[in-house]
């Protein structure tokens, strides 16, 4: 008998098709799998706060029109799977938790990329490997924040991570200013793409810690 192998992308592929059919579609004897599969693109395709309303606008413009009810029914499907999970706002100048806007971070990055064919963003696989990781340490009270009309990453009660999409300098130091003036007693991180690139001495800024995805999760295994 000839062995098969499967590629890693092929095996998160096949994987993330049968748990959309299984758990979700038939499962909960649902009528449009288009929809479904263009709510989960959407989903994993932008790291933006979006609020139901908001979901709905972005499918209509794109010629997918169904009632507000429905998009909430089917994104309520899509959670109870475990697929995928909301995070909320945290507003750092109000104090306030906001539950009307929220990210949505899959359960595993390679399910976010074999939903996109790989094609995604650094920042956002980026966003869903730091998530993956916090829930694991502190489980609840993970939050997307705010700081006045700068939206960051995460929060929680130990630390703060910045997930940066920036490449140019210039823009990194504005990025890197807003973090420092944060007055908070939480550990402050920064995650770029590439130290190299950008050209910083990481030590001018501390306390807050500027690193690349790799250095971050071995600090936080």
């Amino acid at each position: 008998m000839q062995n098969i192998t499967i590629k890693r992308d092929e095996y998160f592929k096949l994987k993330t098709e049968n748990i959309i059919l299984k758990d979700i579609y038939v499962k909960n004897n649902l009528k449009n799998y288009i929809l479904l599969n263009s709510l989960l693109k959407l989903l994993a395709m932008t790291n933006n706060l979006l609020s139901a309303k908001e979901i709905k606008e972005i499918l209509e413009h794109n010629w997918i029109k169904f009632s507000h009810i429905t998009i909430i029914e089917y994104l309520d499907y899509i959670l109870e799977s475990g697929l995928v999970k909301k995070v909320f706002r945290y507003d750092l100048k109000t104090e306030n938790k906001s539950t009307w806007k929220a990210k949505y971070l899959f359960s595993s990055y390679n399910v976010r990329k074999a939903i996109l064919n790989n094609n995604i963003e650094k920042s956002i696989i980026n966003e869903n490997i730091v998530y993956n990781v916090l829930i694991k340490l502190w489980e609840k009270d993970i939050y997307t924040w705010k700081n006045w009309t700068y939206n960051f990453a995460f929060y929680t009660n130990n630390i703060i991570v910045d997930i940066s999409k920036n490449t140019k300098k210039q823009e990194l130091k504005k990025e890197i200013n807003k973090l420092l003036k944060i007055e908070w007693n939480q550990e402050k991180y920064l995650i770029v793409n590439s130290i190299k690139d950008i050209w910083i001495r990481t030590s001018t800024y501390l306390p807050l810690k500027i690193m690349e995805i790799e250095d971050f999760l071995k600090i936080l295994k």
